[in-house]
This record gives structure tokens, sequence and C-alpha cells, in this order.
């Protein structure tokens, strides 16, 4: 088996993806337009990052009750829920910031294995074996708990907004 095709078979989906989806488009490139592409990408995916953090912010605060409300029977009730609100939406943005943190120092530790392996001609099948078990079994202990809390969070906040717009 010639090393892609261990790469292939030991890689993530996702990371093969990607690499067929560039290879093309990298093969006949110079190095300097290689990392003008891989620093685009990086800028994009930190834009990506930005524009999704600002969506959870506008949703999270969308859910503030009205100050025109303050009289109705049930304010104390829905700022009581907007605060409960409040609080699971920073737990849940330090939860994320901690698991793309520890996801991040995985792959830099991951492409310093693979180069050191490059360098010296070794079979790489072990680090990658190691990298795509370690990354599937760490995400799934981290992002499957939290996306089901996101999505549990966007429900209250849709209920609550609902409920402020009833009461208006």
């Amino acid at each position: 088996m010639t090393l892609i095709q261990q790469i292939k078979q030991h890689l993530p989906t996702l990371i093969l993806t990607l690499k067929n989806k560039y290879e093309d488009q990298l093969k006949e490139k110079s190095i300097e337009e290689q990392e003008a592409f891989m620093l685009q990408n990086v800028i994009s995916f930190g834009d990506m990052i930005v524009k999704n953090i600002e969506k959870f912010k506008e949703l999270v605060l969308s859910a503030r009750p009205s100050s025109d409300t303050t009289t109705e029977r049930n304010y104390e009730e829905r700022k009581a829920a907007y605060r409960e609100l409040l609080k699971l939406g920073t737990v849940l943005m330090s939860n994320m910031q901690d698991i793309l943190n520890k996801l991040f120092g995985e792959y830099k530790k991951f492409l310093d294995e693979v180069w050191q392996v490059i360098c010296t001609d070794d079979d790489p099948t072990r680090i990658l074996n190691d990298f795509n078990r370690n990354i599937e079994v760490y995400l799934k202990q981290c992002w499957d708990p939290l996306l089901s809390t996101a999505e549990k969070l966007e429900e209250d906040i849709n209920e609550l907004i609902n409920s402020n717009q009833d009461k208006q």
C-alpha cells in the first residue's frame, strides 16, 4: 500500500475531502501561491467563526423581554428566564472555546509529528491512526453534548421570543 493510500485510508473524511478538493488547484502552484491560498483559507475560517459567534450573540440577545412590557403580569418570569438563557449562553460559549482550543492544540501536535515523520522518511500510519481515533472520540464526547445544549438553548430562546411577542 502506498503512502497516499495509507493516508486516504486513515485520515478523517473531512481532511480527505478538503485535500482532494484543493490538490488539483495547488498542484502546479508555487510555494508562495500555496501559502497565500492556505492563508486565505485561514482568514475565511476565522471570518466564519466570527460570523457564527455574532449570530449566536444576536440570537441570545433577541430573547430579552421588552421594556415596554414591564407592567405585564409575567414580566418578572420572562426576565428570570432570560437571565438563565444568558448564563447558559455564557457557559456554552466558554465550552466551545475550550473545545476549539483543545482541537487546535491537537492539530498542531499532529502536524508537528507528521512533519517529523516526513523528515525521517518513516511510516506515518501509527500517527495518522492515533490522531484520527483520538479526534473522533474527542469530538463525539464534546461536540455531541454541546450541540444538544445549543439546540435546546435555541428552542428556549424561540419560546421566550414568542412569549415576549405574545405579551406585546
